[in-house]
């Protein structure tokens, strides 16, 4: 009997592990499909007034019903008060935090509870914090559980929400999940502090900035275009996107990239006349041409005479110079979708797409690096306001270690230099480069992009610092000698499990090492001449130096654009960096990074940086 006692138990048991699984399962899932018509709602209330409550309690209601969070705060920092002040609150404020409260951002609760926050979710119990400050009144009764998630902008620092909940942690799958909702919202908490309306051109820029960069990651046409249709569909939800080129020697429209309700229905390749439609129209007068009812518009003929076509439908010429490329076609399942935004941001975007297609099908002659390079330049220079995004394939995009946490602000010249930020695990190792290229221009951007390519597979065997700097200037030598180009770097490589950390700096701005135990801030010299200057044989004798981390210590880099400016140099300098360093150095590392830059941007005011900017930090 007491055997079969024991096996119902052990049944029982595991149709409950079972069932709690399934129901994790489930609550992934409703997450993952929600985000969209969540992201919908956002934007609705970003654009409807000035108020940044909406926003915040979408999010409160999200987190209560798949945290468990009966309360949820909202926290701003105020750099000029050293503080920081629960501004939104929701919930029951009987012993806990109350709306209004600020505490020091120096404050033993305020390091603790943001100690270590970076960009994912901080799951601290309750009890652990009652035990730590038994006289602070910082929870509810019923609390078990706080969240604490930072509300990042790109790179700026918004905020924190802290969600207060009844029940025992969720697993990581549902936090990450539950971490886009927060995206979402910064999105539109950033719009709104902008100006009205702003959250959708945030999420048009956001577009932009993935076009862009996929277009140089791989310059790769086909990946281009259909990252771009795939991008409009989900950031603007618009109902079907199409991407025709002009196809010279055929004289027709060709369909080259889809997204939408009909792309399993639609195969490629088919092409379109140039006279045909809403898209021929747009072809011919060069023009955007807004079809607000397919039904009532003479003008609109169905590309597809087999598929039911949308309601409304906007056709953009895509236009480089004197030649149409092609056309972007967006449509939705109404008639009228489309308002004055719609129009402008979609025309904007196809002046982008232009540049990139164009960059896309010379790829063959640029990388070349010859006169017609020089030439293709001069031609593109009017196109150069965008920098950022051309140079942004140039910068991690994701980097995960255990060990290390990382903050990274990069702000491109409109010029566009030449900065180069890897950032690489490896094995027991994990590498950081940051690299200046000399000069301005797509030769910059375009050699610093082969130099990054070329960096990231040496990488994956794992080399030495001194291996790394060698053949990399004998890359330089082999390809851009002639062209009187060279580079600045630092390479550094960390054994994640000691902390050991050995580099070369070969003429970079000198990097900033922070002891948390003493407080000490030293700069790590030159070891060698800038990259492709010298042939660098056995006789340069290219010796590593290291220094080695404790918990808590930090590194900053950055490039000389953080500190040159026009039209007068001079206000920030080395050595403010290296004082702000020192005296924000003990702060969790996520805040450390972000008042550095508050800092120098305050004590710049007023003037233009020269170059690009790169502020990268690390703490171990």
């Amino acid at each position: 009997m007491a055997c079969v006692s024991h096996q119902e138990d052990s049944q029982s048991a595991g149709l409950g592990s079972v069932l709690e699984s399934d129901l994790q399962t489930m609550g992934h899932l409703e997450l993952e499909s929600g985000l969209n018509e969540f992201t919908r709602a956002v934007v609705e209330e970003a654009t409807r007034g000035p108020s940044v409550d909406g926003c915040l309690e979408l999010l409160a209601r999200v987190a209560a019903k798949h945290l468990g969070a009966y309360k949820t705060g909202f926290w701003r920092y105020l750099l000029s008060e050293n503080s920081v002040e629960c501004v939104h609150a929701w919930g029951p404020q009987e012993q806990g935090v109350k709306k209004g409260e600020r505490l020091p951002i120096d404050s033993e609760v305020t390091s603790y509870i943001l100690q270590g926050l970076s960009r994912k979710i901080r799951t601290l119990p309750a009890a652990v914090i009652r035990e730590r400050f038994p006289r602070a009144p910082l929870l509810e009764r019923q609390a078990r559980t706080l969240y604490v998630a930072p509300l990042f902008l790109r790179n700026e620092l918004l905020g924190a929400f802290t969600f207060e909940c009844d029940r025992e942690a969720v697993d990581e799958e549902t936090l990450d999940a539950f971490k886009r909702y927060v995206d979402a919202v910064a999105l539109g908490y950033g719009g709104i502090r902008r100006e009205r309306g702003s959250t959708k051109r945030l999420l048009h820029m956001k577009l932009l900035h993935e076009i862009t960069g996929k277009a140089l990651m791989t310059l790769n046409l086909n990946e281009l275009l259909e990252s771009t249709v795939t991008l409009l569909k989900n950031y603007f939800f618009y109902y079907n996107v199409y991407i025709f080129l002009y196809d010279h020697e055929q004289d027709v429209l060709s369909l080259k990239a889809v997204a939408g309700e009909y792309k399993e229905r639609i195969k490629l390749p088919m092409s379109l006349r140039s006279t045909q439609g809403c898209v021929g129209v747009a072809y011919r007068t060069r023009d955007i041409y807004y079809c607000r009812d397919t039904r009532t518009d003479p003008a609109y003929v169905s590309e597809f005479p087999e598929v039911q076509e949308a309601l409304s439908e906007i056709a953009v010429p895509i236009v480089q110079g004197d030649n149409v490329l092609g056309v972007l076609d967006v449509q939705a399942d109404r008639p009228e979708s489309f308002d004055q935004f719609d129009l402008e941001s979609m025309s904007a975007l196809t002046n982008e797409l232009a540049s990139a297609i164009t960059r896309a099908r010379d790829y063959e002659i640029l990388k070349n690096f010859s006169e017609q390079l020089r030439v293709y330049q001069q031609q593109m220079d009017q196109d150069l306001r965008i920098s950022e995004q051309i140079l942004n394939m140039n910068v991690p995009l994701d980097f995960v270690s255990p060990q290390v946490d990382t903050a990274l602000h990069f702000r491109a010249h409109r010029s566009i230099g030449g900065d180069i930020v890897l950032l690489r695990a490896a094995g027991e190792y994990s590498y950081l480069l940051l690299g200046d290229v000399s000069g301005h221009g797509i030769s910059s951007a375009l050699i610093s992009t082969s130099s990054f390519s070329f960096l990231s597979n040496l990488l994956a065997g794992a080399p030495t610092v001194e291996q790394l700097v060698q053949m990399l200037n004998d890359f330089w030598l082999a390809n851009f000698k002639e062209l009187g180009y060279y580079a600045t770097f630092f390479i550094g490589r960390l054994h994640n499990a000691t902390g050991s950390f050995e580099y070369i700096n070969c003429a970079h701005p000198r990097a900033i090492f922070y002891q948390l135990s003493s407080g000490a801030a030293t700069e790590l010299d030159h070891g060698v001449p800038p990259i492709g200057f010298f042939e660098l044989d056995a006789e340069a004798a290219i010796r590593q130096q290291w220094v080695k981390f404790a918990a808590g210590d930090k590194l900053v880099l950055y490039t000389d654009g953080f500190l040159r400016e026009f039209p007068q140099p001079g206000r920030f300098t080395d050595e403010d960096v290296r004082t702000l360093v020192t005296r924000f150095g003990s702060l969790p590392h996520a805040i450390f990074h972000q008042f550095i830059l508050w800092n120098a941007r305050r004590m710049r005011h007023g003037v233009a940086p020269a170059d690009d900017e790169v502020l990268l930090s690390l703490c171990y």
